[in-house]
């Protein structure tokens, strides 16, 4: 490792222990001399790579380099020799040290019911003041919102452009992202049927049942702004606009610059992958938490936690034990409007 990193290896990773211990990160991933499972099997015999990944002979340390920005799924975490490393899910060693560990969205979107529906409110970015009126009706401050959630509104309106959520919160609606209930509805919000409505302008999303809300949160769809129904710019940082139809899902998939240039060239076991048109896809983002702002290189990213959710509600199923599914005859709709 002095080799090929240089000679600030190991004060590089003291360095990097002793910050991991302060923020808690030793305990969280429970890092300790305890070795993978993977490698206490035969120490003799090569690992076995995951089906589908290539077989480079790989009997020296070091195995190539990542390029910048390039994202990662760890499967665990262990010190050696003073030096904490993450196992990927292609058997590959990353130093600790030389990574940013990704913090989880704080973003999950609002199950709605007939008691708890539309409008919804979110908080998109930096501290929102939250409100409550004292006994003489004047509002007075009752805490700060700092990471992103969701508020059930009770449609109450009163000066100062103030909107009322439940438990008698009051919101700034400036402040806030209100997801409101339609006016209309298109053609196929019939009887039970599932549909995935996406407004590009509002950077957010419902699943409804017929013409029934289920489900809401914001998202981050394609940085190239609003573009023509049916088109998309000739980078595809612009989502495409229409009505489409989830044909193939994946539970993780490697999406590299060629899908998904927003942040990263390379990302590894990108979740939840549900494609709608041609490259175009809802997915889960680790590598943000920016959610409710154009962000992406066209497709539709979700919070983990949300595109679990929606991976889970749409058509077609994955079967237990698998990883993927296509049916490029019937799926959930997604309208991708304004």
């Amino acid at each position: 490792m002095i080799e090929i990193e240089g000679g600030d290896v190991i004060d590089r990773a003291a360095h990097w222990h002793a910050r991991a211990q302060a923020q808690g990160l030793v305990e969280e991933l429970n890092l300790n001399q305890e070795l993978p499972p993977v490698f206490e099997a035969d120490r003799s015999a090569s690992l076995i790579k995951p089906y589908g990944l290539p077989f480079h002979l790989r009997r020296q340390v070091h195995s190539g380099r990542a390029p910048v920005d390039a994202g990662f799924a760890l499967l665990d975490a262990f010190l050696w020799e003073g030096r904490g490393f993450g196992l990927t899910t292609e058997m590959d060693l990353l130093p600790l040290d030389r990574v940013h560990l990704v913090e989880e969205a704080s973003l999950v979107g609002l199950a709605l019911s007939e008691d708890a529906t539309l409008p919804v409110a979110f908080h998109v970015k930096g501290a929102v003041t939250l409100w409550k009126r004292n006994e003489g009706g004047a509002m007075i401050p009752a805490g700060t919102a700092v990471e992103q959630r969701g508020f059930y509104l009770t449609g109450k309106r009163a000066s100062g452009g103030m909107i009322e959520a439940k438990d008698d919160i009051w919101l700034v609606s400036s402040s806030v992202r209100t997801i409101q209930a339609r006016d209309g509805f298109p053609s196929i919000a019939t009887g039970r049927r599932k549909w995935i409505d996406i407004s590009v302008k509002n950077q957010s999303l419902v699943a409804y049942e017929g013409r029934t809300p289920v489900y809401a949160t914001l998202v981050s769809a394609g940085r190239g702004g609003l573009g023509k129904k049916g088109e998309s710019n000739p980078d595809g940082s612009r989502t495409v606009r229409g009505t489409f139809m989830i044909h193939e899902k994946s539970v993780s998939s490697r999406m590299d610059g060629d899908e998904d240039r927003a942040d990263s060239y390379e990302l590894q076991d990108v979740p939840f992958v549900q494609y709608f048109h041609r490259g175009f896809a809802l997915h889960g983002a680790y590598w943000h938490n920016e959610f409710g702002k154009e962000r992406s290189h066209g497709c539709i990213n979700l919070a983990p936690r949300d595109s679990a959710w929606l991976f889970e509600w749409t058509d077609p199923q994955v079967p237990p034990g698998w990883h993927a599914a296509l049916n490029k005859e019937r799926g959930t709709v997604v309208y991708v409007g304004y």
